[in-house]
């Protein structure tokens, strides 16, 4: 399966076409990464998107805002989270060499596979890890916020 790249944009500029939006993504990898490749300087749309299952690989810093997207069974790689995330849903995905930076509220890692995952100094409310796998990850100074919510977060579903 060929990965979603996400490469770093140099521009915050709005986006033309459904492509820089997240129904371009639905096309498929390879439309959407020569989409990417013929307009780097476009900075796509990708909130709410539904990612299920995708692989997304990133060239550089993550400049998108991705609050409210579905990863449920994504894989994701290189990624270096630069704001703040949002309603975000990590479930059962495969987080490898990822970076994440602020804080993280309603974002949900139950079942998830960490690999050389840094939350260093990150902020967590409400954002269950219940039943993740984490190997070599890097949770120097991170904060938790447990609520009475995340007492009760299943493991299963």
């Amino acid at each position: 399966m060929q990965a979603l790249i996400l490469a770093a944009t140099s521009s915050d500029g709005p986006c033309d076409g459904d492509r820089g939006t997240s129904g371009g993504i639905q096309k498929g990898a390879e439309s959407w990464n020569q989409w990417r490749e013929q307009n780097p300087q476009l900075a796509p749309d990708l909130q709410q998107a539904e990612l299920n299952g995708a692989t997304l690989g990133l060239n550089g810093k993550q400049p998108f805002d991705l609050s409210g997207c579905d990863l449920t069974d994504a894989k994701l790689s290189n990624f270096e989270f630069t704001a703040a995330l949002s309603d975000l849903k990590f479930f059962k995905a495969r987080l490898t060499k990822v970076i994440f930076h602020g804080s993280l509220q309603r974002v949900d890692f139950r079942r998830s596979r960490l690999d050389k995952v840094s939350f260093e100094d990150v902020a967590f409310a409400q954002s269950p890890l219940a039943g993740c796998k984490a190997k070599a990850c890097h949770f120097q100074r991170a904060r938790f916020e447990v609520t009475e919510q995340d007492k009760n977060v299943p493991t299963r579903n």
